[in-house]
């Protein structure tokens, strides 16, 4: 699940600055050690790995990905899952066309 600096606070009872979590994400991110999406939420390569497994599954089997598949091969719905498919047109993995995604290779 993609989690945000503001989630991370949260999840560990408030207890740092919220700002210090941010710049810590932003270092790892920028050290590759974790994925930033374009809304500010983050995930782990392994985690980014077993999406990208999910996601090639689905399309093979259906021949594309909808929004609307989200919920069933990710796990969540669309608030968290565009960004994630956002992300995975802009590496290549997927292409956007029109309401559907489709593998690049």
């Amino acid at each position: 699940m993609p989690f945000s600096a503001d989630t991370f606070w949260k999840a560990h009872g408030r207890k740092a600055n919220k700002n210090e979590i941010q710049r810590l994400l932003d270092y790892l991110h920028t050290q590759k050690k974790i994925i930033r999406l374009n809304n500010r939420r983050y995930l782990g390569p392994q985690a980014m790995e077993q999406i990208k497994k999910k996601v090639r599954q689905l399309i093979k089997k259906n021949g594309r990905l909808t929004i609307g598949d989200c919920k069933e091969v990710l796990g969540y719905g669309r608030t968290v899952g565009v960004p994630v498919l956002e992300y995975l047109d802009s590496i290549g993995f997927t292409r956007r066309q029109g309401d559907e995604r489709l593998l690049t290779g």
